[in-house]
């Protein structure tokens, strides 16, 4: 139901955005705002439900005003009251509390029915390009000669895949980001096949998926699991990805963690090459998830460059960027930290982005 070239297609490239998500909520007053987008829309190509099971129709459901998009009460695109977006209490139990209440939360594919999917033209700029990624990562000669990988994603529950559409059992059964960076790659290099746990390959072309993420934990935690969640698995390359459950950790505490689990990972694979993957940021209006994880991305770095054969994708100036453009609730799975199908899209693209060759 979808073109998986065009959703690992970076943002930074062309004029065209595919099924760019957007959630519509009205504001206090009662109003429908203008909905913005991540670029100003020069013409829209199609409005879908998230599903990409319907499509809406220019002039009855929505309208192109100012490069957004505007929706017509009379359609029949979803809008999500302001007071089911932010309840008046918290009888429920679903709700996180913001400054002034509280905003709702719910985990499988509630956020997803009522999020669309926008395809759009827009002028051509590099307001989202994260700069060049250059490095010599030794994992790209492998690639290059499709050599047999096994390729390992460690983190959170942002890395598990909550709450991508496959994992909230909802069309169109988009995988976590884990799973769409190594389909790329595979698409990359002329890959024949990617495999899953311990099912067996022979040959060449052939990439194992692996992915020992776990919900809830934190960079703390990676360390303390790193024996038996990533050094047994003898991988070619690892995801690390923590930092939405430290949101206060000191940034030195936090370098130190991770620098003490890539020695353990190359104790005996010393090849292992290393992406840190810096998050993206929790819903800004919820009090108890606020923190400093922007002051991460440069730590990262400096491991990068400390200890070699390691690359960065930051998510975190990416979201940022987004979240400049539009508001937090049009990329959330769950509106609280996990992204929806479009912000999974986003993190293999950068992924992909930080192994360019």
């Amino acid at each position: 139901m979808y073109n998986l070239d065009e959703y690992l297609k970076p943002l930074w490239e062309g004029s065209v955005v595919y099924d760019e998500s957007v959630m519509v909520v009205r504001d206090s007053f009662g109003n429908v705002p203008l909905q913005p987008l991540a670029y100003k829309a020069t013409r829209i190509v199609s409005v879908k439900n998230a599903a990409l099971t319907a499509k809406y129709l220019e002039g009855t459901d929505y309208l192109l005003e100012d490069g957004m998009l505007k929706i017509l009460e009379s359609g029949n695109i979803c809008i999500m009251d302001y007071d089911e977006y932010f309840p008046k209490s918290s009888e429920n139990n679903k709700v996180f509390a913001t400054d002034n209440g509280f905003t709702v939360w719910r985990e499988g594919s509630f956020m997803h029915e009522k999020q669309i999917a926008v395809t759009y033209e827009h002028e051509i700029s590099n307001m989202y390009f994260p700069g060049e990624q250059k490095y010599d990562l030794s994992i790209i000669g492998k690639l290059k000669n499709k050599e047999n990988l096994n390729i390992l994603f460690y983190g959170d529950s942002i890395t598990f895949g909550w709450n991508s559409s496959a994992l909230s059992d909802a069309s169109p059964f988009l995988p976590d980001w884990g799973k769409l960076t190594v389909l790329g790659l595979k698409n990359r290099y002329g890959y024949t096949k990617v495999v899953e746990g311990d099912e067996a390959f022979s040959g060449i072309g052939n990439i194992r998926y692996i992915n020992t993420a776990v919900s809830g934990t934190s960079a703390v935690w990676g360390l303390e699991n790193i024996q038996n969640n990533v050094v047994r698995y003898s991988a070619d390359i690892v995801f690390i990805a923590f930092g939405m459950n430290n949101p206060k950790m000191d940034p030195a505490a936090f370098k130190d963690t991770l620098c003490k689990m890539i020695f353990e990972i190359r104790k005996d694979n010393s090849d292992c090459n290393i992406v840190l993957v810096a998050t993206t940021h929790p819903n800004p209006n919820i009090v108890c998830t606020r923190g400093h994880r922007e002051a991460f991305v440069p730590v990262l770095h400096q491991i990068k460059n400390e200890l070699g054969n390691i690359t960065v994708s930051d998510m975190t100036t990416l979201h940022t960027r987004l979240l400049n453009a539009k508001p937090y609730h049009h990329m959330t799975g769950n509106n609280i930290n996990h992204p929806n199908d479009f912000l999974m899209r986003q993190y293999a693209i950068m992924a992909l982005h930080a192994l360019n060759d």
